[in-house]
């Protein structure tokens, strides 16, 4: 078979044209859109590098807002427990303080109730013995005591000092009358001699005293010398104990 040269020529003529129809209407294209597509495809990994990065600084900024957000909350509980510690131990403090007030007050009181009782046994104590003293001395008035009384107002009458002395003599020296002696029980004449001249010799002028009888005496004398008293007797004897008694309960 032969090779036609125009038939070859009219083949790479089209081969040739068909190549640049190809170049210029395809290959071209191609190209453009692949490189397009590449560089969309560049961008859109640069795009989600970025936002990877982006959301990487994110989760470290979230992460470190959580780390600052524990570390403050450990602060605040911290702080709030230092203060609940302290609000306890104030509260503790207040009520030991509170609790040992209250215990010295009752303390205090318990003292006052055991210092009245005391008192008040001491007094009940100090009065019974008075009414038994009293009962006795009843029961031992008479004539024997009446004179140991006497015996006892004698000798106080010679050692009495000398400004009671005085006083008794110038209340005698004003007295209009006599003197006044009261007796529990009727004297003998010679204890009224006896005081008849203790009298007289105290008051330094003759007296005569007017004796009556006054059995709430119990036993012994009172002597009235105008506003001068001499007390000699049981009855005043006990009342002046019993007053003690009453300004030692007070």
């Amino acid at each position: 078979m032969s090779l036609d040269p125009i038939t070859f020529g009219l083949e790479v003529l089209n081969f040739l044209v068909l190549l640049w129809i190809l170049h210029h209407f395809l290959y071209r294209p191609i190209q453009a859109a692949i490189a397009k597509r590449q560089q969309q495809l560049t961008q859109a990994q640069q795009a989600a590098t970025l936002r990877e990065q982006q959301a990487a600084a994110l989760v470290q900024q979230y992460r470190q807002q959580l780390q600052l957000w524990d570390s403050e909350q450990a602060e605040r509980r911290s702080a709030l427990q230092q203060a609940l510690q302290q609000e306890k131990q104030l509260a503790m403090t207040q009520v030991q303080q509170a609790a040992d007030t209250e215990r010295t007050r009752l303390q205090t009181l318990m003292q006052q109730d055991s210092a009245k009782l005391r008192k008040t046994l001491e007094q009940q104590g100090a009065q019974a013995a008075l009414a038994l003293c009293a009962e006795l001395l009843q029961r031992l008035a008479g004539s024997a005591l009446d004179q140991a009384l006497l015996d006892m107002l004698l000798a106080d009458l010679h050692q009495l000092p000398a400004a009671e002395q005085q006083a008794l003599r110038t209340a005698f020296g004003q007295l209009q009358g006599p003197v006044a002696v009261s007796c529990a029980h009727t004297l003998t004449p010679a204890q009224q001699q006896s005081l008849t001249q203790a009298l007289t010799a105290l008051l330094g002028q003759a007296c005569t005293p007017e004796l009556h009888i006054d059995a709430g005496l119990i036993g012994g004398f009172r002597i009235d010398i105008g506003a001068q008293v001499l007390h000699a007797n049981l009855r005043d004897e006990l009342a002046f104990f019993r007053s003690g008694l009453s300004h030692v309960g007070h």
